[in-house]
C-alpha cells in the first residue's frame, strides 16, 4: 500500500497528557472524495479535517489522557471505502503528576530558598489540583490550571489566583515560570523568574 506521510507536533515536543494539543497533519493529495482517517492510538480516532489556508494539508488535534508512548495511524480510503495510503508517527507523552522542585539563591538576603509543587492527576483537560510550599515552610492547596504555555494557580484557602507565563522543557523535566498580572505572586511566593524540575 502506498506510504501517506503523517506529521506530528506540539508545544513542548514531548507532549503533556491532559494538556498538549498535539497537532496531526498531512498533504492532501488525494481525489476530493477521499476520507483521511487517523487513529491516535488510546483508542480514539477522528476524521481529519478540511484543509485551511495557503497550504493543502488535512490536519487533526488530540490530547491525550495519560502518559505512555503512543503511535497515531493514518489511513486514507477513497469513496468506496477502499484503502488508498497508509502511514503513521509516533507521539511520546508525558504526566505532571509528582513533585517539582526549585532551589535558589534570594540575592537580597544571600540566602537559599526551597519551594515545591506536588501535582495530583488530571481531573479534566489542563486542570490539577495540589500542593505548594513555599521559603516559609507552610503548605498551600492549590489548584493549577495549564496551557502549553500559560499556567493560573488558585490559592484554595483564601482564592487569590496568580498568572504566570510558563515554558515547559521539551523532555517535560523542568519548567519555568514568569509571573504577570493580575498579580497575587507574594501569597504564593512566587514573585520571581523560577524553574522547577521534576524529582525522580
Amino acid at each position: 500500500m502506498p506510504y501517506a506521510e503523517l506529521g506530528v507536533g506540539s508545544t513542548p515536543t514531548t507532549a503533556i497528557a491532559g494538556v498538549s494539543y498535539v497537532a496531526f497533519w498531512t498533504p492532501r493529495k488525494y481525489p476530493d472524495d477521499s476520507t483521511y482517517w487517523i487513529e491516535f492510538g488510546d483508542g480514539e480516532g477522528s476524521v481529519m479535517g478540511e484543509p485551511f489556508g495557503p497550504i493543502s494539508l488535512e490536519r487533526a488535534w488530540h490530547t491525550y489522557k495519560s502518559a505512555g508512548e503512543f503511535k497515531a495511524r493514518l489511513t486514507v480510503y477513497d469513496s468506496a471505502g477502499f484503502s488508498l495510503a497508509a502511514g503513521s508517527a509516533s507521539v511520546a507523552v508525558r504526566s505532571l503528576e509528582g513533585r517539582w522542585t526549585n532551589d535558589a539563591l534570594n540575592p537580597t538576603t544571600n540566602k537559599r530558598e526551597s519551594r515545591a509543587f506536588e501535582w495530583s492527576p488530571t481531573i479534566y483537560y489542563g486542570r490539577f489540583n495540589g500542593s505548594y510550599v513555599g521559603p516559609d515552610g507552610a503548605m498551600r492547596r492549590v489548584v493549577g490550571v495549564f496551557t502549553d504555555d500559560s499556567l493560573r494557580l488558585t490559592n484554595s484557602d483564601d482564592a487569590t489566583t496568580t498568572y504566570f507565563d510558563i515554558r515547559f522543557a521539551d523532555d517535560v523535566s523542568a519548567f519555568t515560570v514568569w509571573p504577570w498580572g493580575p498579580y497575587g505572586g507574594e501569597k504564593l511566593a512566587l514573585d520571581k523568574t523560577l524553574v522547577f524540575r521534576r524529582l525522580p
